[in-house]
């Protein structure tokens, strides 16, 4: 399986479409019988079609695939490094999605999978994935907060803000990449302006004033706020959140002098585009929790077909399978 995900890896860096071999996992994760592994690769074919709808109009949906794995992460078993690779490909398709809150809830599970504390033969794998999460945890948290202050919303975007910066981890250590060590402290200066938090210099100068730009922002001096946002745009030369960005375009338009009228258009744009969100977030955990109903439901016919195989190959001198406890259904 590793091979074929690197033929898919080599496919992607080629510009060619990886699909195919996506595929060819699917299957041999289904023959393995592994639950966790299956969502493994669903989570990761639901994060290919996720990122291919951003680039092309139409084809297959994420969404079938990326709640099947959800769903199939309720499993007990399987090896935690599988385990946390599939809620990280889940989280990330989640907030690519801007379903930050479901996303969250799998960055949770990530963290206490990921605890310190429990030493595994799996410590090396285990401390990169750590710091995977580290920052994915920030740039979902700075880009859920800008979405919250775009459409006014200050107390969620300050809450989110402060929930990060006082759970999170401080600063990048020594051994991250240089690159995701400037993105990370970059973020990290952005959200404490979001939070309000005591002004601290970065070490570039367009993350400072875009600092500068959301605390203006915050005590509603918007002619302040569009004047430097309108000054940094194209000047970031780190990586920020979709949301981020978009924030930043929202405060440049309020320069003195914008029409109302167009100011009006734009935030009612953007609270169209927020209710959508909602009904999503709403639709997914509907479709979710009907899908954990049926895998329920089915649980009866999957033990008889054990429990047949158990008698067959009690007939011919075979030791049974044994199955794990499961809970009773709760539908």
């Amino acid at each position: 399986m590793l091979l074929v995900l690197a033929r898919s890896l080599a496919a992607l860096a080629a510009g060619a479409d990886d699909s195919p071999h996506l595929q060819v996992m699917l299957q041999m994760a289904t023959d393995l019988g592994d639950p966790i592994v299956r969502a493994l690769v669903l989570a990761r074919i639901a994060d290919r079609r996720t990122a291919q709808r951003r680039t092309v109009t139409g084809g297959p949906s994420a969404m079938a695939s990326l709640v099947e794995a959800i769903v199939l992460l309720d499993n007990e078993g399987g090896v935690a490094a599988h385990r946390v690779s599939a809620h990280e490909l889940v989280a990330s398709t989640l907030e690519e999605l801007a379903l930050w809150e479901l996303a969250d809830e799998h960055r949770r599970l990530i963290s206490d999978l990921l605890d310190p504390k429990a030493a595994t033969v799996w410590d090396a794998t285990a401390w990169l994935q750590r710091r995977v999460n580290d920052y994915n945890r920030l740039h979902a948290a700075l880009d859920w907060a800008s979405a919250h202050a775009v459409v006014g919303d200050w107390a969620s975007a300050e809450r989110i803000a402060v929930n990060m910066l006082s759970t999170g981890t401080d600063r990048a250590d020594d051994d991250w990449p240089d690159l995701w060590a400037a993105e990370y402290a970059a973020n990290r200066h952005l959200l404490t302006a979001v939070a309000g938090w005591q002004e601290l210099r970065s070490d570039v100068p367009a993350v400072d004033a875009m600092g500068l730009a959301i605390r203006a922002s915050r005590s509603g001096d918007h002619a302040t706020a569009s004047a430097l946002a309108g000054i940094i745009i194209g000047q970031l030369h780190v990586q920020i959140p979709e949301n981020t960005r978009l924030w930043c375009l929202s405060m440049t338009v309020r320069q003195p002098g914008t029409s109302p009228a167009a100011i009006r258009y734009s935030d009612e744009l953007a609270g169209l585009r927020w209710q959508d969100r909602l009904d999503r977030l709403d639709d997914i955990r509907d479709v979710i929790a009907t899908e954990r109903c049926r895998h329920e439901l089915d649980r009866p016919r999957q033990q008889l077909i054990v429990n047949g195989r158990a008698v067959n190959s009690a007939v011919i001198g075979e030791a049974p399978a044994v199955s794990s406890a499961r809970p009773a259904s709760s539908c």
